[in-house]
Parts: C-alpha cells; sequence; structure tokens
C-alpha cells in the first residue's frame, strides 16, 4: 500500500478497540462466573484478571500507532528526496507568524527581517563587539556570549 499513514491508522484505531475490550472484559465476566460454579471461577479468574494488563498494553501500541498516521504525512519526501522538507516548510510557517520585533525605543510592532524600526528610525538590533552577534536593541548584555553590550 502507498499509503502508509492509512494503515498505521486502521491498525492504530483496531488496537485500541481491542484495548479497551480487553479492560472491559473482567469487569463484565467475573460477577457472571462466580455467581455459578466456584470452581469454574478459579480456574477462569487467573485468566481474566491478566486480561486488563495485557489490555492496557495493546491500548498503548494502539495509540502509539494511530500518533504515527498523522506524523507521517509530515515525513513524506519532497521530489527531491528530501525527507524534512515538509517539517522544514512547516518551521517556516511558524517562524513567519512569531516574526515580529518591538522597538526598544517607541515600542513599535516591527518584522525582523527589519534593520531599522519603521516608526522612529532607531535600529532594531545591537549587534556584539566580540561575537558580532545580533542581539535585540534592549538587551544589556549578549545573549551568545554574555560580553555587555555598547548603547
Amino acid at each position: 500500500m502507498k499509503d502508509k499513514s492509512k494503515v498505521f491508522k486502521i491498525v492504530g484505531l483496531i488496537l485500541m478497540i481491542i484495548g479497551l475490550c480487553m479492560l472491559f472484559v473482567p469487569v463484565i465476566t467475573i460477577p457472571i462466573v462466580m455467581g455459578g460454579d466456584v470452581d469454574l471461577a478459579f480456574d477462569i479468574s487467573p485468566f481474566l484478571m491478566s486480561l486488563p494488563f495485557i489490555g492496557i498494553v495493546t491500548l498503548f501500541i494502539g495509540q502509539l500507532l494511530y500518533r504515527k498516521s498523522r506524523f507521517s504525512k509530515l515525513n513524506k519526501k519532497d521530489a527531491n528526496g528530501d525527507p524534512n522538507a515538509k517539517l522544514d516548510e512547516l518551521f517556516k510557517k511558524q517562524d513567519n507568524i512569531n516574526s515580529t520585533i518591538i522597538c526598544g525605543n517607541c515600542k513599535g510592532v516591527n518584522e525582523s527581517s527589519n534593520t531599522f524600526c519603521k516608526h522612529c528610525g532607531k535600529p532594531l538590533y545591537n549587534e556584539c563587539p566580540k561575537c558580532h552577534y545580533l542581539n535585540d536593541n534592549s538587551a544589556t548584555y549578549c545573549t551568545k556570549c554574555g560580553e555587555k553590550l555598547k548603547k
């Protein structure tokens, strides 16, 4: 099958349903068996009492497979064969969302790609004299090397 995510999703759902059934079978059957033949109840009880533990493991595995189905869509290779292309695309979108910077002088909102504030014209970044890292204009010390910044 070409689309592994569908297989993971279906198998995961089936395992989760089986796991849930295994959790609740002892709750339903032990009172029925105990109400009847006591010798039969003691023969079946160890097996029935182990079902919830097996059910929890089955439920956990099913949930992992179901979650993998959601993430396998992100890990598909692009046309160039890069398996991380989809993830890189998502990270770029996230960077675009969070790509604003507040001017330390006038508190105006600017795009992080701007070098100077579009409201007051002051520089948005303060370059470290030691490592040349561009720090936020309101920083007193370099966030990369700890050097005191010039104002």
